[in-house]
């Protein structure tokens, strides 16, 4: 029992690593520079004179600053304050009745990091609402994006969104109407899984 829970942990703490990442590299795009920014290298044959210390103070405020990633980035609410801080249009209505321990939270965070990737590679205007509940350990979280591209949303794969719920013994649905694409996961409360009958 303990093996297998650190197994779904170290799997979830990867899941989480690539998660992130994602979201770094697809909502947040680094600054580009001005030309005459001391960070951008040219040529010895095409920089220009070196620039000031006012011009280089000036360039530095126009660069727009990343935003910092939550304490809490582990938790349902701290992944959609981060994936809004990144860009994204996000309407949260999900409402957590009872506490979740910090496992459920981070399997919730992890499945919200990748189901707004998944949205991003194919529409990163697109609208977004997250609903849904936790109730007693039971969690419930389903993510819609209205988008134009719903269609290709829905034929696309989603491997390993299904692998990690998989993990957990969740369930996951998605749905497609025009301009809609939604998915919802659903995570019975720990203990409530049917023990598998020995063979005898």
């Amino acid at each position: 029992m303990v093996a297998g829970r650190r197994h779904r942990s170290g799997l979830l703490s990867d899941y989480l690593h690539r998660g992130r990442s994602c979201l770094s590299r697809d909502w947040k795009p680094p600054p580009r520079h001005a030309l005459d920014h001391p960070a951008t290298t040219l040529p010895a044959n095409l920089a220009g004179p070196t620039p000031t210390p006012a011009r280089a103070q000036a360039a530095s405020r126009e660069r727009p600053t990343p935003p910092t990633p939550p304490g809490d980035f582990a938790t349902i609410d701290g992944a959609i304050s981060y994936a809004q801080q990144s860009g994204f249009s996000i309407i949260n209505l999900f409402t957590e009745h009872t506490p979740l321990n910090d496992f459920r939270e981070a399997v919730g965070a992890e499945i919200i990091y990748l189901v707004l990737s998944h949205i991003a590679e194919i529409d990163k205007n697109a609208s977004v609402t997250v609903t849904g509940s936790a109730m007693d350990g039971a969690l419930t979280l389903t993510i819609s994006a209205l988008t134009p591209e719903a269609s290709v949303l829905g034929g696309r794969r989603m491997g390993e969104i299904r692998a990690l719920i998989d993990s957990v013994s969740g369930s996951v649905e998605t749905d497609e109407q025009v301009g809609t694409w939604s998915l919802t996961a659903h995570l019975d409360p720990p203990g409530s899984a049917p023990v598998p009958e020995e063979t005898p």
